[in-house]
């Protein structure tokens, strides 16, 4: 779920996962897999994601808001 919303952020505000992918170093291929929710997110990388778009994690809580084994899905 926290990459699907982080996908319609990037989409919403004409940002490129590849760019997005280059900032936090790592591959465009990993990030399309966090961007469609097909590897999870944990909260200290949701932290460093929110940081280079200069955003809180609020933006990107789940309905929960709630962080499964250090992951948010």
């Amino acid at each position: 779920m926290t990459g699907i919303l982080i996908s319609k952020f990037l989409r919403e505000n004409g940002i490129k996962q590849r760019w997005l992918a280059e900032q936090l170093g790592i591959s465009e291929t990993r990030m399309s897999l966090m961007l469609t929710s097909k590897a999870l997110i944990d909260a200290e990388f949701l932290f460093k994601i929110c940081d280079v778009l200069g955003v809180s994690s609020e933006t990107f809580r789940n309905e929960t808001g709630e962080a499964k084994g250090g992951y948010l899905d």
